[in-house]
């Protein structure tokens, strides 16, 4: 949420995904509902970007052993702030506009 309110000027959906198995299971539509096609989709999973790859196109998340210190700071070592997650949001749209990715050839995410 607050790297949401950091993207100013960009529509920004929020949607928490608890169980990706339970997600899984629902109907195809549904599904594409949530995480439409062809919309840039960002993960954000402080344990592991493992397995995210399937619904994001930029999964962002620890990509190593954790860490032992209160959390704050741990977030802040990997990255998991509101500012650093608006940040690598920008950084990841800004960088698909100049390769001349449009939103409409992201592949989407339950492709049969």
């Amino acid at each position: 949420m607050a790297a949401a309110s950091k993207l100013e000027g960009l529509k920004v959906r929020v949607v928490s995904m608890p169980s990706t198995s339970l997600f899984d299971r629902q109907p195809i539509d549904y599904r594409r509902s949530v995480l439409l096609p062809g919309v840039p989709t960002i993960s954000i999973e402080a344990a592991s970007t493992l397995g995210w790859e399937k619904y994001a196109h930029l999964p962002i998340g620890m990509k190593t052993f954790g860490a032992s210190a209160p959390y704050k700071e741990v977030y802040a070592r990997f990255g998991l702030t509101g500012e650093a997650v608006a940040a690598k949001a920008q950084a990841f749209l800004g960088e698909s506009l100049t390769l001349g990715v449009s939103v409409g050839a992201l592949p989407t995410h339950f492709d049969l």
